[in-house]
């Protein structure tokens, strides 16, 4: 199995910072997917800015392997309006089984032990889209869009921030798709004026995995399996995690990266919470020894955004 993480400066100006609880969350979370499953290949995907910026904190060395062509390519994607599109690129250039982490992402138990690598395709939870603002309907999302249109087109999406595909004739088919409608959508809106929000990526990156799982009868695997609205599709199924016991698994900032990003209590918090859970359990002197030297620098380091 290939492990994937993904950092791109999307606008390829220097830009791309984290804040320290992030580049943490990011170490501690390889670490410990070392730990649980050493024989898998963890592999980062970087340009030439989050390539220095992670160098610059000893972060590289960690990896198995390091990527640093595919975000150097010139790509007529619109990275504002997918934000996300690099993980796309970067898990179809990989051969499945792939696991994809979003860098604020970290587990720290073994998530094999509750099935989650036993699915088609594993994710996080299933998301009731039905009024959410950031999804527009598909007919909205398609227009202008030639390609396959024939979806059960349903009201639920797989959130990816935790990703698994095992079945790689899938994933490659899943991300051709999506490959090639933000190509087409940004060429229609190149001239677009207007932010656009989260409703193209999220309706393709998100939206559409959960009609390809559904229309290809892919058994799908969920790790919190009670945050959609009602009860949970017949090709779905649960790993036994809900929302009262997510914290015994794993911990995804999410919303409240807004609250980290501030550098105040809960930052702190997370800061302190990561260090401790990682040095309690992580042996590797390698790894704890670039962690370490990260949790001693200031928090409000340049380097830190």
């Amino acid at each position: 199995m290939n492990a994937i993480w993904v950092a791109n400066d999307n606008l390829k100006d220097g830009g791309f910072t984290q804040t320290k609880a992030e580049v943490l969350c990011t170490v501690s979370n390889l670490a410990f997917v070392k730990h649980f499953y050493p024989d898998i290949k963890t592999i980062l995907f970087v340009d030439d800015f989050t390539k220095e910026y992670y160098n610059s904190l000893g972060v590289l060395e960690l990896f198995d392997g390091v990527n640093d062509s595919i975000l150097n390519r010139k790509y007529s994607i619109d990275p504002k309006i997918f934000w996300a599109y690099s993980k796309i690129l970067a898990q179809r250039s990989v051969d499945g089984p792939t696991i994809t982490f979003d860098l604020d992402f970290r587990i720290f138990t073994d998530i094999s032990k509750v099935g989650f690598f036993d699915g088609d395709v594993s994710c996080l939870m299933l998301e009731t889209i039905t009024d959410k603002y950031f999804y527009s309907s598909h007919e909205r999302c398609l227009e202008g869009v030639q390609i396959d249109n024939k979806f059960p087109w349903d009201d639920k999406a797989l959130n990816v921030c935790l990703l698994y595909f095992g079945d790689n004739n899938f994933k490659n088919l899943y991300c051709d798709w999506v490959i090639d409608y933000m190509y087409q959508v940004s060429f229609n809106y190149k001239n677009l004026n207007e932010n656009v929000g989260d409703n193209f990526i999220l309706f393709a990156e998100q939206y559409m995995l959960n009609q390809f799982a559904n229309r290809e009868n892919k058994k799908v695997r969920l790790l919190v399996d009670d945050y959609q609205e009602g009860p949970l599709p017949s090709y779905v199924e649960t790993c036994g995690v809900n929302w009262s016991n997510i914290q015994n698994y794993i911990y995804h900032f999410g919303t409240d990266k807004r609250f980290i990003r501030k550098k105040g209590k809960e930052h702190q918090i997370e800061v302190q919470t990561v260090s401790d859970i990682t040095n309690y359990h992580i042996e590797d002197n390698k790894f704890l020894k670039v962690f370490n030297d990260i949790v001693m620098m200031d928090d409000h380091q340049r380097c830190f955004g």
